[in-house]
C-alpha cells in the first residue's frame, strides 16, 4: 500500500487529520489508489474534515470495490454494513462475493475447502 495513504490513515485513526490531509487523500484516490478511495469515501460519508456527501462517498466505495486487497475489501464491507446495510446492500453483496472468492482461492492454495468449514 502507498506509504502516504498509510500515513494519512494513521492520522485519521489518531484523530489528528486535517482538511489538507483529507484533500490529499482525495487526490490519491483520484490517481487510482484504491485504499485511498475507501478512506476518502469514509471521510465523505462521515464529513471528516470535508463536507459530507453520501452520493460522492458511494462513488468512492464503488471504486474501492475494485481492489484485490483482502483488507481493503473487508474494511469496505464492514463499514457499509455498519453504517447503512440497506443503502449499500448491492455493494455489500459484491464485496462478500469478492471476499469469498479470495478466501476460497487461498484455501485451495493451502489445501482447505472453505465450503466444508463450520
Amino acid at each position: 500500500m502507498n506509504k502516504e495513504v498509510m500515513k494519512i490513515v494513521g492520522k485519521l485513526e489518531e484523530g489528528t487529520v486535517d482538511s489538507l490531509d483529507v484533500k490529499r487523500l482525495g487526490e490519491l484516490a483520484k490517481e487510482g489508489e484504491l485504499y485511498a478511495a475507501l478512506e476518502y469515501g469514509i471521510c465523505l460519508y462521515l464529513g471528516e474534515q470535508i463536507e459530507p456527501s453520501i452520493s460522492e462517498a458511494t462513488n468512492y466505495f464503488i471504486e474501492a470495490l475494485k481492489s484485490d486487497d483482502f483488507g481493503v475489501l473487508v474494511e469496505l464491507v464492514s463499514f457499509m454494513e455498519y453504517v447503512d446495510p440497506i443503502l449499500f446492500e448491492d455493494l455489500i453483496n459484491q464485496g462478500h462475493k469478492k471476499i469469498y472468492e479470495k478466501m476460497k482461492a487461498k484455501g485451495q492454495e493451502i489445501g482447505i475447502d472453505i465450503d466444508k468449514l463450520n
